[in-house]
């Protein structure tokens, strides 16, 4: 298998000589370190960080663009944004917040099916935009979907029990696309784009340009759980569990009300950004990870265990190798040779549409969401640079198709979610549900697009 990592992108490059406009010496040293990269990442051969790594040593030691380039990714914004993130799930996670809002809704309206499944949906959307990975929203919500069926008595794989899981995983999951701060690939995929875009899409502006969307899916789900999960079992609440549950958190501590003025600090900086003109990334920094430092409300320790550096590294090298790509002028060969898909975007995006859902779907049945969205990012936005379309559309696109996948074993939140657990079954109406979401996803892009003309971004 290791033969595989430096022959076959030897060959790749090899058969390139022969175009009529073959890359340059510079490119195709970028080629081969990008496929071999990936061919390590794909394979398993390497963990994710050190297929990272071997890309970004090989953009520094061979010289290929400046070092302020190739390390660009490590004074991104989108860096210190992400760091910040961090800190916040973390308060959120450790506060145990979730928990006691979750034991407040359930007071509403105790027996009621519908209820219970918004606040199961809910009690993961409202951690989408504060928590920048799905698996840190699984680690919260799994809790509170088990405290759930323990509290009402919902016995494992009824049919109540499935419509309250797909509820679970939808509020986690389902938005992702519709906010940026909602997953590290969100935020990787925003780093590739050009420096303008990026000043264009911040937190506020990126939900607008998604809202379209983001309703329809919602609505879609909602209607297709309702739908696919319907049933005439009945669960009524534990009353005794559930008094003992809400004696034994007491009252609200220093923390929970320290978590709620972050996040609420947290949201006042980015939808303020027109009144303070400081950068959102920067501000965020100083007041969510340096003060809690410097005060001694955070632990250094603590601090290292909260940042996933991995992925930071990861994001940072193809940060690094997307800019790179663009010095060595790489978006004016792909768009050459893919002319006539770069074509097909600007002439009917629809069909191009329906090819990339086709793609992404098979695709997703065998790759995760990371390598596929890294992929098609790093050969579409160059197209999208020379083209009417604003290349946001191609990454949102890729983002909204890309989450939606019937493979489990491909996407690493379920597998945490059903792991946690100890849950092998095989759930086929949830198979069933996340089909046609995807196809709901493609239906939800079609409807967005007189609103980004509208918007100026087509």
């Amino acid at each position: 298998m290791w033969s595989v990592v430096m022959i076959l992108p030897s060959l790749a490059v090899y058969s390139m000589g022969y175009l009529s406009v073959p890359p340059t010496i510079s490119q195709s040293i970028l080629i081969f370190l990008f496929l071999s990269s990936m061919s390590l990442w794909v394979l398993g051969l390497a963990p994710p960080l050190a297929a990272a790594i071997y890309l970004l040593l090989g953009l520094i030691f061979l010289s290929l663009a400046p070092h302020e380039v190739t390390l660009s990714g490590f004074y991104s914004d989108t860096f210190f944004l992400l760091i910040s993130l961090f800190m916040l799930g973390s308060f959120i996670q450790a506060s145990g917040l979730s928990y006691r809002a979750l034991l407040y809704l359930c007071q509403f309206n105790r027996n009621s099916k519908s209820w219970k499944q918004f606040v199961m949906f809910l009690s993961g959307a409202v951690l989408t935009p504060v928590i920048p990975s799905a698996n840190g929203r699984v680690l919260i919500t799994h809790t509170l979907f088990q405290e759930t069926t323990k509290i009402f008595n919902i016995p494992r794989g009824s049919l109540e029990h499935q419509r309250l899981m797909a509820s679970t995983i939808g509020g986690f999951s389902l938005l992702s696309p519709i906010f940026l701060t909602s997953k590290s690939i969100n935020l990787l995929a925003f780093g590739m784009l050009p420096e303008q875009v990026q000043q264009d899409f911040q937190f506020f502006y990126w939900l607008v340009a998604a809202a379209v969307a983001g309703v329809l899916i919602l609505a879609a789900h909602v209607l297709l759980t309702a739908v696919l999960f319907k049933n005439n079992e009945t669960y009524h609440i534990d009353p005794a569990a559930f008094e003992a549950d809400t004696k034994a958190l007491g009252r609200m501590t220093a923390a929970e009300f320290g978590t709620i003025g972050a996040i609420i600090l947290f949201i006042s900086i980015i939808f303020t950004k027109s009144i303070h003109q400081l950068d959102a990334a920067w501000l965020a920094l100083f007041l969510l990870v340096f003060a809690p430092l410097i005060m001694g409300f955070f632990e250094g320790k603590r601090f290292n265990r909260t940042v996933e550096w991995d992925f930071l590294i990861i994001l940072s090298a193809l940060i690094g190798f997307s800019n790179t790509m663009i010095y060595l002028e790489m978006d004016d060969f792909i768009t050459y040779y893919l002319k006539d898909l770069r074509a097909l975007i600007e002439r009917d995006f629809i069909i191009f549409s329906v090819y990339l859902s086709l793609a992404i779907f098979v695709l997703r049945l065998m790759l995760p969401i990371n390598v596929v969205v890294t992929v098609l990012c790093s050969t579409l936005i160059p197209l999208t640079l020379q083209s009417t379309i604003n290349p946001w559309i191609v990454v949102f696109s890729i983002l909204l198709l890309s989450e939606t996948s019937t493979n489990r074993v491909t996407t690493s939140y379920l597998i945490l979610f059903f792991s946690l657990d100890d849950d092998t079954s095989h759930y086929w109406r949830l198979t069933v549900l996340q089909l046609l979401m995807h196809f709901v996803k493609l239906g939800a892009l079609i409807v967005s697009i007189p609103v980004w003309r509208n918007l100026g971004l087509i």
